[in-house]
């Protein structure tokens, strides 16, 4: 990042940055620095104060530099329209993942807990559809980028036949066995809590195949250009979730009859019915969606398999989901460490992901920008350009999550106190909340943002051994280590999750500055052994699409 931004001067007063001084007189007054301090510990903490003060100040810096990338004014246009509605999306979701999380947390520890644990497993589940979903998506923003308007319908109706089966295979497989499969990976929490997951297991593994649909939809439209068709997707599936969780678990008045509702119940219910709904208006719009040559989704290509499609969707989305898969089980594992530090400790760690997917809004958004705009960089052929879309939006995603980041340093306190009010809690919170500030603008986007961009251009192999280094040797080892053996509790596995981003960082970083992850090819020549550019549509439709007009960027 230094060879495309002047390095930092860090030598004078930074009197256009008003929040370090902010950020001091916090660290100051969270240290109570007074006169009774031993002068080791006050000159202890002075220095970290200072570390981490510079260490903004860099991104700062960092950020100013990239105002001034000698970029075309178009990236930043097209970063922005894309980066833009998935950041109100993901604005939506997180807020209705914490309204869940709220709800839920009333009911009790044992209930959240028990939603926590469950949602870990569905987060395996619905990685590997994403993952999935991340194939259709990078085809189809190759052949957007080739302007080829029968490529980008044959692989939208494949991708949803595919990501379809592979829902189905799973819902059957955790319908015969995920008691057994509970049972096996939290056998140690009490009976009440094993309950509460059972029930919640049974409903929620019944809208895999409308995550499914609404993900791989989301996606194409992505790829094709449309993020705020995906955005009317997640913002209606999300709030229809809240309305009908919110009736379903309290009840609600219906004139003169009063519907008491399901308690528990209801949260999986209503998640359930919220994506079914989803689903339906997915494929509903994107049916009415007109593309070159017609409706984006046409229901031949649904009818039968093309493999040679297929082939190229899962070239991409089978070591995405690899990866996913040993992310998801990875993080499955730790969450074992943490059962066996009790019912306060499970409720602390999924309050803590709710709250820390709050700051990362920023980061999320320009990860899917990343994902897409390179991927049609990529199909145009026009490597140099996706490279400097990648390093912008990495540099953009480091100085944006300052600003949440450094809100939770004085909102912290009184956001957790909305999850819950139990002590405990609260104080196991409080170090993975403060340290989580400094980490995340730090570490997350080289670690997740830049791997989304590698797996627009095709280079799923080294980010997917990359994440097989982090998880295993730094995530799973370390926070066993730091939480259990060194006893700093479900704090310990959060600082092996930030070994593990760091770790992930400079394999990835040093990745971008070589030009390898260039080189692959998604859409091979009709004379290769691949896919052809179209392969698709009859010779009629080829006809239409003989001059699609596609509204594509200059190069």
């Amino acid at each position: 990042a230094a060879s495309h931004a002047p390095d930092p001067d860090v030598g004078s007063y930074p009197q256009d940055f008003p929040l370090i001084t902010a950020t001091g007189v916090f660290l100051l007054h969270r240290y109570h620095l007074t006169d009774e301090k031993p002068g080791r510990y006050r000159h202890r903490i002075c220095r970290l104060s200072l570390n981490i003060l510079l260490k903004y100040y860099k991104l700062y810096k960092l950020w100013k530099g990239t105002l001034h990338m000698k970029l075309p004014s178009w990236i930043r246009k097209d970063v922005l329209e894309i980066s833009l509605p998935v950041m109100i999306e993901q604005t939506m979701v997180t807020l209705m993942g914490m309204i869940n999380a709220i709800m839920a947390s009333r009911i009790g520890s044992e209930a959240v807990s028990a939603i926590g644990m469950v949602d870990a497993l569905n987060m395996l589940i619905i990685s590997i559809l994403s993952a999935i979903a991340i194939g259709g998506t990078v085809v189809v923003s190759h052949y957007y980028g080739r302007e080829d308007g029968s490529g980008v319908r044959c692989t939208i109706g494949q991708s949803l036949l595919g990501s379809l089966l592979v829902s189905f295979a799973i819902t059957l497989v955790f319908t015969l066995a995920g008691r057994n499969i509970l049972s096996l990976l939290y056998g140690a929490v009490n009976s009440r809590v094993m309950g509460y997951m059972t029930v919640y297991m049974k409903i929620v593994i019944l809208g895999y195949p409308f995550i499914a649909v609404t993900s791989m939809v989301a996606g194409v439209l992505r790829g094709s250009g449309d993020p705020k068709a995906a955005m009317w997707i997640t913002l209606l599936m999300n709030s229809t979730n809240v309305i009908l969780t919110y009736i379903l678990i309290y009840g609600f008045p219906f004139g003169l009859f009063h519907f008491h509702g399901f308690g528990f119940t209801g949260a999986p219910v209503g998640i359930t019915l919220a994506r079914f709904i989803g689903a339906v208006y997915a494929l509903v719009l994107l049916r009415r969606k007109q593309g070159p040559g017609g409706s984006l989704l046409q229901f031949e290509h649904i009818r039968r398999f093309k493999w040679d499609v297929l082939r190229s969707v899962f070239r991409i989305g089978v070591p995405a989901s690899l990866e996913s898969v040993i992310f998801q089980v990875g993080k499955l594992l730790t969450q074992t460490y943490i059962v066996s530090m009790g019912v306060a400790a499970m409720a602390a760690n999924y309050i803590a992901g709710s709250v820390f997917n709050i700051s990362n809004i920023p980061g999320l958004a320009l990860t899917t920008a990343a994902i897409t705009m390179v991927g049609q960089h990529m199909g145009r052929g026009h490597e140099k350009d996706a490279k400097s879309v990648l390093t912008y939006t990495l540099l953009a995603a480091m100085a944006l999550l300052v600003v949440p980041c450094t809100l939770l340093l004085f909102v912290g306190r009184p956001l957790i106190a909305l999850y819950t009010t139990d002590p405990e809690v609260k104080r196991l919170l409080i170090p993975i909340i403060q340290s989580s500030v400094i980490a995340l603008p730090l570490f997350w986007p080289a670690s997740f943002l830049l791997p989304a961009g590698l797996k627009g251009a095709g280079d799923t192999t080294y980010t997917l051994l990359t994440s097989i280094i982090g998880m295993w040797v730094f995530r799973v080892a370390g926070g066993y280590i730091l939480g259990v053996s060194l006893g700093l509790g479900v704090f310990g596995v959060w600082l092996g999750m930030y070994l593990d981003w760091i770790v992930r960082a400079g394999l990835y970083y040093k990745r971008l500055q070589g030009d390898r992850w260039t080189r692959h090819q998604i859409l091979r020549d009709p004379a290769g052994d691949g896919i052809p550019a179209v392969s698709c549509e009859t010779a009629g439709d080829l006809l239409q699409d003989s001059n699609p007009g596609w509204d594509s960027k200059p190069g």
